[in-house]
C-alpha cells in the first residue's frame, strides 16, 4: 500500500515555491539578462491563467492541465509587450498589471468535516493507510496541506497548494466527492484595485488589453480604463489606444511604479 510522507513536503514546499519559475527559453541570451526571474514568473503565471481562460474571460473547466502551447504563446506575446519601447509599454511595465488572481491556478481550500476519521489523521499530517485514492490524487499532481484553519465549529479547512501551475478549479472538482468533503474554496482576492489582461485572437495576431478595475467609495459599480496593443505572429508590436473611463490619480502610474509581485 502506498504510504505518503506529507511532514516531508511541508518543509520543502516553501523552498520549491520560492524558486523561478524556470519558463521558456525560447528568449535571446540578451533579453533573459534583462529580464529579472521575478518578471518572467509573473509572466508565466498570467500566461497560465490567460491559458486557462482561453484568453476569452470564460472559466474553463475542461481539462486540469492548462493547455501548454497556448500557455507558451500567451508568455511571448506578453513578453513582447513588455520588452517594447514605446511609451506606452513603459506605462504597463510601471503599472505592473496582471491577469486576475480570481482565475486559481496553484491552490484552493479543503473544507471537511470534523467527524471523519481521515480528516483527524490529516491534520496529523502523517503517513495514512486509509482514503488510498484521496492521497493518490495529492501525490499525483503534488499537493501539500500547507496551512490548516478552524472553518467554524463543525469543519475544518485545509489550503491545499501546489508546486506545479494547473486549473486549480477543474483539479479541485475531483475532490468534491470524497466522503467528509464538504466544501472547496478559492482563494479570490477582491479586495482594494481590480485588474486584468484579456488576449483576443485576429486575422492577423492578437489584441492584447491591459485593464484597471476600480468602484468610488460607498458605491458597487466598477469603473474600468483599457490600454490595448496588437502583437503580430512575429511578435511585432504597436500600441492600438486608451479606452474607458478616466483614471483616478491614485492609479496612475505615473505616480510610481507598481511592483510586480511574485506570488500574484
Amino acid at each position: 500500500m502506498v504510504r505518503h510522507s506529507i511532514h516531508i513536503l511541508l518543509f520543502l514546499i516553501p523552498f520549491l515555491l520560492g524558486n523561478g519559475i524556470g519558463t521558456l527559453n525560447e528568449l535571446s541570451s540578451h533579453q533573459n539578462g534583462t529580464i529579472p526571474d521575478y518578471v518572467k514568473r509573473k509572466m508565466d503565471r498570467d500566461a497560465a491563467r490567460l491559458a486557462i481562460l482561453e484568453g476569452k474571460g470564460e472559466l474553463s473547466l475542461k481539462s486540469i492541465h492548462i493547455p501548454k502551447e497556448l500557455k507558451e504563446t500567451y508568455f511571448k506575446i506578453l513578453m513582447a509587450i513588455y520588452l517594447d519601447d514605446s511609451a506606452e509599454a513603459d506605462k504597463i511595465r510601471d503599472c505592473g498589471i496582471s491577469a486576475s488572481s480570481t482565475t486559481p491556478i496553484d491552490k484552493f481550500k479543503l473544507v471537511f468535516s470534523k467527524d471523519m476519521d481521515w480528516g483527524q489523521k490529516f491534520e496529523e499530517f502523517g503517513e495514512l493507510d486509509e482514503e488510498v485514492d484521496f492521497f493518490d490524487l495529492m501525490e499525483e499532481y503534488e499537493l501539500t496541506p500547507t496551512n490548516h484553519l478552524n472553518w467554524n465549529e463543525k469543519q475544518e479547512a485545509f489550503v491545499m497548494e501546489s508546486v506545479a501551475l494547473y486549473n486549480m478549479s477543474a483539479l479541485a472538482t475531483k475532490f468534491s466527492s470524497f466522503e467528509g468533503v464538504e466544501g472547496i474554496e478559492f482563494e479570490n482576492d477582491f479586495a482594494g484595485d481590480r485588474e486584468d489582461i484579456t488576449i483576443e485572437s485576429t486575422s492577423n495576431g492578437w489584441n492584447v488589453s491591459f485593464i484597471r478595475k476600480w468602484s468610488k467609495l460607498g458605491s458597487d459599480q466598477l469603473k474600468s480604463h483599457k490600454w490595448t496593443f496588437h502583437v503580430t505572429p512575429d511578435m511585432k508590436v504597436s500600441f492600438v489606444g486608451e479606452s474607458g473611463d478616466e483614471l483616478p490619480d491614485y492609479l496612475k502610474c505615473e505616480l510610481g511604479p507598481k511592483q510586480y509581485s511574485g506570488r500574484h
